[in-house]
């Protein structure tokens, strides 16, 4: 693990026995890698833009890695004669400030998705003419190129960010795309 410690996972998952510290260390590599791969940075890049000298992460998304870790120990398979329940929305709000903003910001399934918002119908499309809709990811950002407001997909509809906080112009826009 690179910034996880097992010491962290074993409070986190309020386990006291050490028998199972070789999964629970394959579990903290997988969530590192997985939360990671989320928000499309490298750790060196995320300790360099949030990180300490004492924690290379910030809180939060130290907090999400646990909680995948806890959600794998806790579920290890998909198939359960238990209620299975899916790793939290406020997973999600940890880890969305932090994703990376890159140039795939064309077409559907992207970082930040770029098209048009239809008030009515409550659904995004490529073109201003409403043609052709965009299915929405919830692990993406959605730009109504007509208003330059910023939505996000909560899974089952596209919800209005602070407009006052995110409304972007297009020369704003380039400066977040330009690496």
């Amino acid at each position: 693990m690179r910034y996880l410690t097992l010491e962290w996972i074993k409070a986190h998952s309020r386990i006291d026995y050490d028998l199972e510290d070789e999964l629970l260390t394959l579990y903290g590599d997988a969530a590192e890698e997985a939360v990671l791969n989320i928000i499309g940075r490298s750790l060196s890049e995320v300790a360099q833009m949030w990180g300490t000298q004492e924690q290379p992460v910030p809180a939060a998304l130290m907090q999400a890695t646990l909680m995948l870790v806890d959600a794998s120990y806790t579920q290890r398979s998909p198939m359960s004669t238990m209620s299975l329940y899916a790793v939290p929305y406020s997973f999600d709000l940890l880890v969305k400030p932090y994703v990376k903003l890159s140039d795939r910001a064309t077409g559907n399934g992207g970082i930040l998705v770029v098209g048009y918002y239809d008030g009515e119908t409550g659904l995004f499309y490529e073109d201003a003419a409403f043609e052709r809709p965009i299915t929405g990811d919830t692990l993406s950002l959605y730009k109504d190129l007509s208003n330059n407001l910023v939505y996000v997909y909560t899974g089952t509809t596209f919800e209005l960010l602070n407009a006052d906080m995110y409304a972007v112009t297009g020369d704003e826009m380039n400066e977040i795309l330009t690496p």
